[in-house]
């Protein structure tokens, strides 16, 4: 039996040119069958025009949470799954979208939906870049419309319950500090009421002056012990007592300040770019798509021709050898 010898795979470029040539009705064919296949599966009714609307917004008052910038808290909000669940309802998107909301998969379809048709992301310049595509233009602006209020509504929401938080620990911290004023005040009454004793570094010289003066008035004698045996600590309420009223006095500024904050309504949204309705549609571009289409089937036909040619040339003839 005679050794079988590699076929040789290899094609000059005039027989390429000959191949064409004779499979040109073929290729021909091919092209135009992909081509009119390409027309009609790019033709709305398969394939639907989007339009997409964009805005270009910055954070605005926004207290970042851990590590985060403002533009990174920004962008994990706009992405909750509070904002999607808005935009649901708000445009009633199972039936937009053709989805049955019966279905056991409703929720995860009606995502898949809405991460396909919105694009988020963070700019180079700290901006966040909100893109939404729908069939419709109008819709397409009003849904961007509509995340960036929502996304305002939910940092004001999360705002007001930190600060919140805030105004109930201060008013615990007043609450406990004037408990604790109202009882250093009350001692301080007693030293005052039953030992005569209000201001101890005031007093001390003249009571201990007239004392050595009359050493024999009872009531002087009285008032110098009380001085003698409790001066230290009436004067150490007194001085707990200025410190309790600065501390107060600084805490009630804070929680002033804090209850002004959640009163205060904010604007966390810095609009930069104002979403329009598209006048023409964003994709697909069904030129390109039936380009590359009818040239990939060309590309595949030639590949079967070149492969048919080399079976013809070389492989067949060494078969009908063998047999």
């Amino acid at each position: 039996m005679a050794e079988l010898e590699t076929p040789d795979t290899t094609f000059d470029f005039a027989g390429i040119l000959k191949i064409l040539k004779k499979w040109r009705k073929q290729l021909l064919i091919t092209g135009l069958v992909a081509l009119a296949g390409a027309f009609i599966f790019t033709r709305p009714f398969f394939m639907p025009d989007y339009f997409e609307s964009t805005a270009v917004i910055y954070p605005s008052n926004i207290a970042p949470f851990s590590m985060e910038s403002p533009t990174e808290t920004m962008l994990q909000i706009v992405m909750s799954e509070d904002i999607k669940d808005q935009l649901i309802s708000d445009f009633d998107l199972y039936k937009h979208y053709n989805i049955n909301p019966k279905s056991p998969t409703h929720r995860k379809e009606i995502y898949e939906q809405l991460n396909g048709n919105i694009s988020i992301g963070r700019t180079a310049y700290e901006s966040i870049n909100i893109i939404v595509a729908d069939q419709s233009p109008d819709t397409a602006k009003l849904m961007v419309d509509s995340i960036v209020k929502h996304l305002d509504t939910k940092v004001e929401t999360l705002h007001a319950l930190k600060t919140a938080e805030v105004v109930k620990m201060y008013e615990k911290e007043l609450e406990l500090k004037s408990k604790e004023i109202d009882s250093l005040e009350n001692k301080a009454r007693i030293y005052a009421k039953d030992y005569n004793i209000v201001d101890f570094n005031g007093q001390i010289k003249e009571v201990t002056r007239a004392y050595y003066r009359k050493k024999g008035d009872p009531e002087l004698k009285q008032t110098y012990d009380n001085f003698r045996t409790m001066g230290i600590d009436a004067m150490d309420v007194k001085e707990q007592l200025m410190r309790k009223y600065s501390f107060y006095a600084e805490t009630k500024n804070k929680y002033e300040q804090a209850l002004r904050d959640y009163q205060k309504i904010f604007t966390h949204t810095h609009i930069v770019t104002q979403p329009v309705a598209a006048e023409t549609k964003s994709f697909p571009h069904r030129t390109v798509i039936m380009v590359v289409f009818t040239l990939s089937v060309l590309f595949f036909a030639l590949l079967v021709i070149f492969w048919i040619e080399n079976y013809r040339k070389n492989i067949a003839p060494r078969l009908a050898e063998i047999d």
